[in-house]
């Protein structure tokens, strides 16, 4: 369906023939011209679009310790549902243009929505818990015909992209233009603007508990306060004011647990030298040892069963908002991250989350149904 939308839009647009007169009276011919212009660039920037579709982690019901990677270009839609669907978004609200980027973004949330995070199309709990999640990255290739993807597939005779090869290049897009220093910047006609999406689960497949190595593998960096070399200039705690049920509610679930009952959830600012790789939406890890390098040490705390992430003091946070700075002497790089979750301990609050995002494949008995 998306590789329709991609042929038939540029070939209405190359088809469109601006007339100089409507009913016998001649246009503007400055206004003509404005509107040719805008077409022509219609068809140019069409041309440098790109639509990534990415994986979508499938989760086994009856094990919910077996997932599968599929794409979203091979999940299945039922045309009836489909056309339902369409109708009540444009036709049923007189839109007179549906953009192509409104489309897909409505397309793949709601479905997402209305599928994998709901259950009551059938008479078992297969209820899975996935966030959808998409971004907008602009790349410069080699040459203005195609951009690297492209070429790399093109050049190998594939037409799907595996992320996990050893043989594709790192970075497969290169967003910073050229890495040598004397010209930093490709030209315009070079860029190459993908809207990519793809899905996770509420919880990750690998459970964050704070080593250093598993999370560089999977991408999420580490970052502590008070080291004596690295990139690190400050990281300062911003307290986020949880309303008073949510903290009931907290209190409810676990019970009373010592001092976890203190914790308040506190968001991160951090300022570091040129760090171009804070893209909104990334994770880190901020390690809470930073704020207490003495905790644990000639205390009576055992560190196995009681860290400062209970507190909502670092852990894990995902980047929401970043800056660079980049002037003569000033190479600086400050960004803000939204706390994601403590580390994981194997038992508590984490794991009541992680069994509760997938379902179980078990019978369950649905409102508005009648089980035979």
């Amino acid at each position: 369906m998306v590789d329709l939308l991609l042929q038939k839009i540029p070939e209405n647009l190359e088809s469109l023939s601006i007339s100089e007169k409507y009913l016998d009276l001649e246009i503007d011919k400055e206004l003509l011209e404005k509107e040719k212009k805008i077409v022509s660039n219609s068809i140019l920037q069409f041309k440098k679009f790109r639509f990534a579709l990415g994986p979508l982690e499938i989760i086994d019901h009856k094990d919910g310790q077996k997932s599968k990677e599929i794409s979203f270009a091979d999940v299945p839609i039922a045309l009836d549902y489909f056309n339902e669907w369409l109708t009540s978004k444009v036709l049923a609200k007189e839109e007179p243009s549906y953009s192509l980027t409104t489309f897909l973004n409505d397309l793949m949330n709601d479905f997402i929505t209305n599928f994998l995070n709901d259950d009551s199309c059938y008479s078992f709990n297969i209820k899975q818990r996935v966030r959808m999640f998409q971004n907008v990255i602009t790349s410069y290739s080699e040459t203005p015909e195609n951009d690297s993807i492209t070429k790399y597939l093109g050049e190998r005779g594939l037409t799907r992209l595996n992320l996990n090869s050893n043989s594709l290049p790192k970075p497969i897009l290169s967003t910073g233009g050229y890495r040598k220093l004397d010209i930093p910047l490709k030209p315009a006609e070079k860029e190459f603007h993908f809207f990519v999406f793809y899905a996770g689960r509420v919880q990750p497949k690998e459970l964050m508990q704070g080593n250093r190595a598993t999370d560089h593998r999977n991408g999420i960096f580490h970052y502590l306060l008070g080291r004596d070399k690295g990139i690190v200039k400050e990281i300062k705690l911003d307290k986020t004011d949880s309303p008073a049920s949510l903290k009931m509610v907290r209190f409810e679930q676990e019970g009373y647990d010592g001092l976890r009952q203190l914790r308040e959830i506190y968001d991160v600012s951090i300022s570091t030298f040129a760090n171009l790789q804070t893209y909104p939406g990334t994770y880190i890890y901020v390690e809470p040892r930073g704020f207490s390098p003495s905790l644990g040490v000639g205390e009576d705390i055992d560190l196995n069963k009681f860290d400062l992430t209970d507190l909502g003091i670092g852990g894990y946070y995902m980047i929401i908002e970043s800056t660079h700075e980049f002037s003569s002497g000033v190479m600086d790089t400050n960004f803000k991250a939204k706390w994601v979750q403590s580390l994981d301990t194997g038992e508590g609050e984490l794991d009541k989350v992680s069994n509760n995002s997938v379902g179980d494949g078990g019978v369950t008995a649905k409102k508005c149904s009648v089980r035979s």
